[in-house]
């Protein structure tokens, strides 16, 4: 909820969508969440996936996730902030099946790889989408506050 206030989203609506039996993220009942709230006049924008929780290194089905985000035009981000780095353990490669097709990836060093607290990244896949969200953005508050 900090993050949305943060970014000026104060008015969005964070939902949050049932996990299954593993603790991984239900696509259909994520899409039918997407769904219900396109019905009510709503504009889902943004999917959060997890790579590798903190207290369970659970990995939501990002492939399936993935192909939900594309079909809604959702903006498609994997918090990868624990586990991301396991990608450097060749024998894992088969669990990060999905994490190619995200617009944005978060990774924290300080967890996983014990650098400083506070040492962190967010990887964009296309600067221009970002960009031009940005943009947007600054021109809305500056019409909001001059």
């Amino acid at each position: 909820m900090k993050a949305i206030r943060i970014s000026g989203l104060s008015e969005a609506q964070l939902r949050y969508i049932p996990l299954d039996e593993n603790l991984k993220l239900s696509p259909s009942h994520l899409e039918a969440a997407i769904i219900e709230d396109q019905n009510k006049g709503l504009i889902p924008f943004y999917i959060n996936a997890s790579f590798g929780t903190t207290n369970t290194g659970t990995i939501d089905p990002l492939e399936s996730i993935a192909e939900i985000a594309k079909k809604h035009k959702l903006w498609f981000h994997v918090d990868a902030a624990y586990g991301g780095f396991f990608k450097l353990v060749n024998p894992l490669d088969s669990k990060f099946k999905g994490i190619e097709t995200a617009d944005s990836i978060t990774l924290d060093p300080h967890k996983t790889l014990f650098l400083p607290y506070g040492s962190g990244a967010v990887l964009i896949k296309n600067k221009n989408t970002s960009l031009k969200s940005l943009s947007l953005l600054s021109r809305l508050y500056a019409r909001c506050y001059w």
